[in-house]
């Protein structure tokens, strides 16, 4: 029974106890020992569970996500979302000077006109991840088979030009749900996510990027970068250096969960 509970979703639990208290608490309403309005902040507090669970990655709520990655050696894991674009080939200048590795979540769409970058990502023993097709904004309202759709042709896309299939995926906006967690699931791949999110794309300072990336950052974390932010040469440049003076070592994430001890949601 323990481990049935163990390996159940955290959704599922969740729904379980919610249906189980939203019953008691309806039948003790009728009955006049609560309030009609019990029922209703039960029914309340138990969707913003469920929105909670959808929004904050790091909580493995719908699926195992990996998001942080305890490990014996001073390993780091930069990644990118939303490339192959024009700052990518000097984010692969600036790594490869610093003999970095990183982890690079593709868009299919834009796979498509940048080959040359993908095979040069994998030459310099980066990894490359899915991070769907189209990148859309509807993604978390799609049906199962949509999202299977949005992974498959970009990992078909990234096959077709690297030859290899990409293993691990990163939803869009860090967003899962029930179907997000079937798609990913039936499409074999791993769920990435961040223990150090940069937020590079909403706070237009580069330097309180760097220093709260400079705080949060230690053994075993994973950072969320772009490749599409202007400012994204001179951010990794500083936290590369940071890196450096800390002695952590940037990896890709495969490493990272090589050398895992204990993985942590």
């Amino acid at each position: 029974m323990r481990s049935f509970w163990f390996q159940m979703p955290k959704y599922k639990i969740t729904n379980l106890i919610g249906f189980f208290l939203v019953t008691i608490s309806i039948f003790l309403s009728v009955k006049g020992y609560f309030s009609v309005w019990v029922p209703i902040v039960v029914v309340v507090i138990w969707n913003f569970i469920l929105l909670l669970g959808a929004f904050v990655i790091r909580l493995g709520f719908y699926l195992q996500v990996f998001t942080k990655i305890k490990n014996e050696k001073p390993y780091v894991a930069i990644s990118f979302d939303d490339g192959p674009d024009v700052n990518t080939p000097a984010l692969l200048d600036i790594l490869k000077k610093h003999n970095a590795k990183a982890t690079f979540f593709v868009k299919g769409a834009n796979v498509v006109s940048n080959a040359k970058l993908l095979l040069r990502m994998k030459s310099e023993g980066h990894t490359i991840g899915n991070h769907t097709f189209s990148h859309s904004n509807m993604f978390p309202f799609f049906s199962k088979e949509k999202i299977i759709e949005e992974i498959q042709n970009c990992s078909k896309t990234i096959k077709e030009i690297t030859g290899d299939e990409p293993w691990c995926f990163r939803p869009p906006f860090g967003i899962t749900n029930p179907n997000i967690s079937k798609a990913i699931k039936q499409s074999g791949l791993i769920c990435i996510g961040w223990s150090v999110r940069s937020l590079d794309t909403i706070k237009y300072n580069p330097d309180k990027v760097i220093s709260k990336v400079k705080r949060k950052i230690k053994p075993g974390s994973i950072l969320l970068l772009h490749d599409t932010t202007s400012e994204a040469k001179y951010i990794l440049e500083q936290i590369l250096d940071h890196c450096k003076l800390c002695g952590f070592q940037p990896v890709q994430i495969d490493k990272l969960l090589l050398n895992n001890v204990n993985d942590e949601n």
